[in-house]
């Protein structure tokens, strides 16, 4: 087993400037929607429905998925296509008498599952051995889940890092970084990219502060936040573009919340009063993204506990210009997005049931001159 102390030091370049490009968006020439075919997965007896990150992959001639269950602290790795569950890894059996705070799993594949337990990071393999330690020196936490996954590429790891920041510090929101990076080769940490410059200027709130991002095929991050309308895509380095990526559902700005409200415990409540931006998938098939986008909630609708917001799916083509959006049921967890490797669309429905999980396919058509779907 190997144990790596590094020293991070904070990446200084200027990283929330970037040049921005806007291509007239076209709402209507595409839509995704649900379609009737669905996939179930059966629960044992000691799984649980707390499904915090969920992953598709292909090994060998099989296609897998993966299911992180919170609540037993274990992988559930299926047989895609038969449902048959395969395999089951228990983090307490691999991290005996280890406390967990803030755990996270992602699985790459079998030979790739990175865990996040404290300030510090595992890569393990399906066989619960323990490949690489790395304690990064870090007070921060990390977040692995499919919006924003663990990613290795260029003998370089990445990881998104929980928002800890206080909410109510503008001096620490204008320092704070969303991505860790680790060099693999030569054993060193560092914290890149800051928030827009907006945010150190007014007060959000941790949920609007929220980044979501995914890996295009150019090796690029593609991000989202919460409370802007763009969308960012960056190399870490020297390339940062901006995309106009708004919702055509969008009322109006996304005000900043009082700096009593957030100190009063009203933080939640005055994030879902306002219109916000959710995750970005990149479908590396169709070269293309979909961005979540969630509808403000009335203040009645709030007080009745009406909590189900509207959402849809923004569709942007591979130079970020808008292509389609429309309104998708609020029964669809738009968080557990997973797309194939042939385009294909899987997303979690009926979260709440205890004995099985259930995955939808989204499908894709186009909208011809007369305003009618036509299948792909």
């Amino acid at each position: 087993m190997l144990f790596i102390v590094i020293t991070s030091c904070v990446a200084q370049i200027n990283d929330n400037e970037s040049s921005y490009h806007y291509f007239p968006p076209l709402y209507d020439q595409v839509k995704i929607i649900e379609t009737s075919d669905t996939i179930h997965f059966g629960l044992e007896t000691d799984m649980y429905n707390q499904i915090e990150s969920s992953s598709l992959f292909i090994q060998g001639s099989s296609r897998y998925v993966s299911f992180y269950d919170e609540t037993s602290l274990s992988l559930g790795i299926f047989n895609f296509d038969s449902q048959r569950l395969s395999k089951r890894i228990y983090l307490q059996d691999i991290f005996p008498g280890k406390s967990f705070y803030k755990l996270s799993a992602y699985m790459i594949n079998f030979d790739s599952i990175l865990i996040s337990n404290k300030s510090k990071i595992y890569l393990i393999d399906s066989s619960g051995k323990i490949k690489k330690v790395i304690k990064t020196g870090l007070s921060n936490l990390f977040q692995f889940d499919n919006t924003t996954p663990p990613v290795i590429a260029n003998n370089k790891l990445y990881a998104s890092v929980r928002m800890s920041v206080r909410e109510t510090s503008l001096k620490k929101i204008k320092n704070w970084r969303i991505l860790y990076e680790y060099d693999l080769v030569d054993n060193s940490g560092t914290l890149k990219y800051m928030l827009p410059r907006y945010y150190g200027k007014a007060y959000y709130g941790r949920r609007l502060m929220q980044q979501y991002y995914c890996l295009n095929r150019k090796g690029h991050f593609v991000i989202s936040f919460a409370a802007d309308s763009l969308a960012y895509e960056t190399n870490l380095l020297d390339y940062n573009n901006s995309y106009f990526a708004k919702s055509k559902y969008q009322d109006g700005a996304i005000p900043p919340i009082k700096k009593d409200d957030l100190l009063n415990d009203q933080g939640y409540k005055q994030s879902v009063l306002r219109d916000a931006y959710g995750p970005i998938y990149y479908d590396s098939y169709k070269n293309r993204y979909l961005r979540i986008f969630k509808r403000k909630l009335t203040v009645k609708d709030f007080e009745l506990k009406k909590t189900i917001r509207e959402q849809s799916i923004i569709v942007m083509n591979h130079k970020f210009q808008i292509v389609g959006e429309n309104l998708i049921s609020g029964g669809i967890d738009a968080n557990s997005l997973m797309i194939d490797e042939k385009g294909n669309i899987f997303a979690r429905v009926k979260t709440g049931d205890e004995y099985a999980i259930h995955l939808v396919r989204l499908d894709e058509r186009q909208i011809d001159q007369s305003n009618q779907l036509v299948k792909q």
